[in-house]
């Protein structure tokens, strides 16, 4: 079997994480070009039984890398798999997720096979048979299209990029094939031992409905506990933060949004004593809903913004929370 793309999931522990639904639909849009074969690849460790659930249920081919390394994600071993994956399948383009992990594979895995690398893309455009895919440079201050040159490409999509594919059974309407490989191969540079969790109780960036995101404009760390409560009023919530929060400390960096942080497409992103510098706004400005609230008129990220609040952030906010609990107090904002 060749493919033109092959999606490379990432998972944890036998989970598929959300962002594999994103590349499914960036798959979707891609295969719709004129392109024809398409499959996603899982690797992790037991992960077969999910990975075929996937192929079920979006309707289309999977190949699934079994090995205990990959559990964790093992970039040293995620590179070999997916190279005996290219090898065996030959396809033309190959996309990661823009993670930590994903951008070092990706990187590492073009200059081992000698293809071009085009990395945190957004979107793309189809010219007459030559694709040109769009991605910021220079801290968002620049959009640019990048065209490959060479016969093929190793990409990543940049989180937030694409809405989740729906579960329709129709990715690939006709195909729905799963190959197992058993990758037996052990790493001689790098071993994961663990990986820490997010704080306990807190919903993840990439996978909440709403973020209420902090930035230097709420005055100090005292205030980090009035921006908790009121993401708390919201269910599947999450704090954000803007990079000097987490900077100065008020906040960890697993809590920042943009370039540098987590890039988020929540159905609602309220912007809370944020002024939107490029690099910030590079990681949020996909979001449903954007609501900046703001002494600044003025401030970059109004003009982003589709409902603007011109107020003093704290008073207005426990203004806010004294309305929903005497309001609202049995029940939740969804």
């Amino acid at each position: 079997m060749i493919y033109d793309i092959l999606l490379i999931a990432e998972t944890f522990n036998g989970r598929i994480l959300q962002s594999a639904y994103e590349l499914l639909e960036f798959g979707r849009q891609f295969i719709s070009t004129g392109f024809h074969r398409m499959a996603l690849v899982v690797p992790g460790s037991g992960i077969s039984p999910e990975a075929e659930s996937i192929g079920k249920n979006y309707g289309i081919d999977i190949i699934a890398v079994e090995n205990k390394y990959l559990g964790l994600m093992n970039p040293e071993v995620l590179q070999k798999a997916v190279k005996e994956v290219i090898n065996r399948f030959e396809p033309l383009f190959i996309c990661f997720i823009h993670s930590v992990t994903g951008s070092a594979v990706a990187s590492a895995l073009a200059a081992e096979t000698g293809a071009s690398c085009i990395t945190g893309i957004e979107s793309f455009t189809d010219n007459g048979g030559m694709l040109s895919f769009r991605r910021n440079i220079f801290g968002g201050r620049v959009t640019v299209e990048v065209s490959s040159l060479e016969k093929r490409c190793v990409l990543t999509m940049l989180p937030g990029s694409y809405a989740q594919c729906e579960e329709t059974g129709k990715c690939i309407p006709d195909s729905a094939a799963v190959t197992v490989i058993k990758f037996d191969y052990e790493p001689s540079g790098l071993f994961l031992n663990d990986i820490i969790s997010e704080e306990a109780g807190s919903f993840k960036l990439d996978e909440a409905e709403v973020i209420i995101s902090a930035g230097r404009g709420i005055g100090n760390i005292e205030h980090i506990g009035l921006i908790e409560r009121i993401s708390g009023i919201f269910m599947k919530s999450a704090v954000g933060a803007s990079r000097p929060v987490c900077d100065m400390g008020w906040l960890p960096y697993g809590r920042q949004v943009g370039i540098t942080g987590k890039t988020v497409s929540p159905k609602l992103y309220v912007a809370c004593g944020i002024s939107g510098s490029p690099q910030h706004v590079a990681g949020m400005k996909n979001s449903g809903i954007i609501v900046a609230i703001n002494t600044d008129p003025g401030a970059a990220i109004v003009s982003l913004a589709h409902y603007i609040i011109i107020e003093d952030l704290v008073p207005f906010l426990i203004l806010l929370e004294e309305k929903y609990n005497e309001s609202y107090r049995d029940t939740s904002f969804q």
